[in-house]
C-alpha cells in the first residue's frame, strides 16, 4: 500500500463500519453468550400431613360453680354523616364591612442614561498619507 493511498482513507468510515459489524457479530452470537437456564431441584415426595389429634373438651372442676357466658355486646353503630364541603371562602360576618386597602403604583422607573457617543478613532496603518 502507497502512502497515498493511507491517505485517502477516510478512517472514520472505517470506524464506523467495524463498528457496525462488531455489533452485527455480537447480535448473532447473543443466544450463545447468555448463561444457560438453571436446573430444576430433584422432585420430592409429597408430605401428607399427620392425623391431627382431637382437641380435648374442657371439663369443669369439681366444686367450682360454672358461671353463665354473657354475650358479648357490639359497640352502637354510629350513622355516618355526609362530609360537608368546605367553602373557599369563609361567609361574611354580620356588621362587619371588609375594606380593601388601595393599590399603591410602583416607583416610576428611572429614566434611561443616554450614553455619548464619542467619535471613532481614527486608525492609523502606516501606509496612509
Amino acid at each position: 500500500m502507497s502512502p497515498g493511498f493511507l491517505a485517502r482513507v477516510r478512517w472514520p468510515n472505517v470506524a464506523i463500519a467495524l463498528g457496525v459489524a462488531a455489533l452485527l457479530a455480537l447480535l448473532v452470537a447473543w443466544p450463545a453468550l447468555s448463561p444457560s437456564t438453571p436446573a430444576l431441584p430433584p422432585p420430592v415426595a409429597a408430605v401428607t400431613p399427620a392425623a391431627t389429634p382431637e382437641a380435648p373438651v374442657a371439663t369443669p372442676r369439681p366444686g367450682s360453680p360454672r358461671r353463665r357466658a354473657r354475650p358479648r355486646r357490639s359497640a352502637p353503630v354510629r350513622a355516618q354523616r355526609p362530609h360537608r364541603r368546605r367553602a373557599s371562602r369563609p361567609a361574611p360576618v354580620a356588621g362587619v364591612v371588609a375594606t380593601v386597602a388601595p393599590a399603591v403604583p410602583p416607583p416610576p422607573a428611572p429614566a434611561p442614561r443616554v450614553a455619548r457617543i464619542a467619535a471613532p478613532a481614527r486608525e492609523f496603518h502606516g501606509f496612509e498619507r
